[in-house]
């Protein structure tokens, strides 16, 4: 490893021991993303000495990464995160089902005796956050003990409460109920008040099934909703390579005055992965919102775009430490990338 690949991975290594717990997350995110074994013990290190819920980034970093140094550190957090306790604190019970969660994903079930309390109550508030991944574990045995706590019942008696972020978490398990009744509840959720759940909607309609009806009822969507977060999100989502309808509606936001409306657009973006959109993603690189930056940066990343030698000195030197730690990660994929092709 050259010194300059060095300091790029001590950046994000020590980003997981920052001050500020928005930088320990995005940090452990990055790490993640980069799935390399190097990583296992700053991220444990982690789940052992930090006290706020921003760990949970790195339960996620050390299911993707996986091995033996992972499954220890996952099984220790299973049993106590280390986070503020009060009982059923949806906080605490999250973190320990996602490290239970993040084990099963490496098909390993030793976590599941460490939150048998858990596995005892029905209707826990984590069940309802964390309830798409834990249903898109695969319906085997195994998984059976944590996937059976996610219920029809249980998500339907939340969704009644006015609360738009449960209600749009629960539009996305729907997708995991096949049949009728749950194609009527997600189509009547493309009318609802929030565009966020419309949003989620649109996607757990396509996940349910991508026929022709719901591709349509989809369509539908994009044509009536004024708003810019479910245009890109429905464009993305019925996109196919060429078609150059979702690149305009990308191209009409990624300029729009609302930081979080360009933000929204390179994520999309980032999902179409069409080059003609890359000048478009690299012009944001300089955008004066670090959040929109930051996004620009992974969009590029995720189109396989190398970053530019000023692009990387400049991104690396960001104020903003969200920015910089992503920047380290995309110059790391891209010198990876040459290696493998090499």
């Amino acid at each position: 490893m050259s010194r300059a690949d060095e300091a790029l991975w001590k950046r994000l290594l020590n980003g997981t021991r920052d001050g500020t717990p928005f930088v320990r997350a995005d940090a452990a995110r990055q790490l993640g993303v980069l799935c390399d074994a190097r990583a296992a013990d700053a991220l444990a290190a982690m789940l052992e000495h930090d006290h706020h819920y921003s760990k949970i980034t790195a339960v996620y970093a050390l299911g993707y990464i996986g091995g033996r140094k992972a499954a220890g550190a996952l099984r220790a957090c299973a049993s106590d995160p280390s986070v503020f306790d009060m009982p059923g604190f949806y906080n605490h019970d999250m973190i320990r089902l996602a490290a239970v969660l993040a084990l099963l994903w490496n098909d390993d079930d030793s976590g599941l005796e460490r939150i048998a309390d858990l596995l005892g109550e029905d209707r826990l508030e984590a069940y309802v956050h964390l309830g798409q991944a834990i249903l898109e574990l695969p319906a085997t045995a195994t998984n059976a003990p944590l996937r059976d706590k996610v219920t029809r019942e249980l998500l339907m008696d939340r969704f009644r409460q006015e609360n738009a972020a449960i209600q749009g978490r629960v539009t996305g398990c729907m997708a995991y109920f096949p049949g009728a009744a749950s194609r009527r509840f997600i189509v009547d959720q493309l009318s609802h008040m929030s565009r966020y759940v419309r949003a989620a909607a649109a996607q757990s309609l396509l996940r349910l099934k991508r026929s022709s009806a719901n591709v349509e009822a989809v369509e539908t969507l994009l044509k009536r909703d004024r708003t810019a977060f479910v245009q890109l999100k429905a464009a993305a989502l019925l996109h196919e390579p060429g078609d150059p309808r979702a690149v305009r509606i990308v191209r009409r936001h990624i300029g729009d005055e609302d930081h979080f409306v360009r933000a929204t657009a390179l994520d999309a973006l980032a999902s179409l992965k069409e080059p003609v959109l890359e000048a478009d993603a690299a012009a944001r690189l300089g955008d004066e919102h670090p959040y929109v930056r930051l996004c620009a940066v992974e969009a590029l990343a995720a189109m396989k775009r190398a970053p530019e030698a000023r692009e990387r000195k400049a991104l690396l030197r960001d104020g903003d430490a969200r920015v910089a730690l992503a920047a380290a990660r995309w110059a790391i994929e891209a010198q990876n990338a040459v290696t493998v092709a090499g």
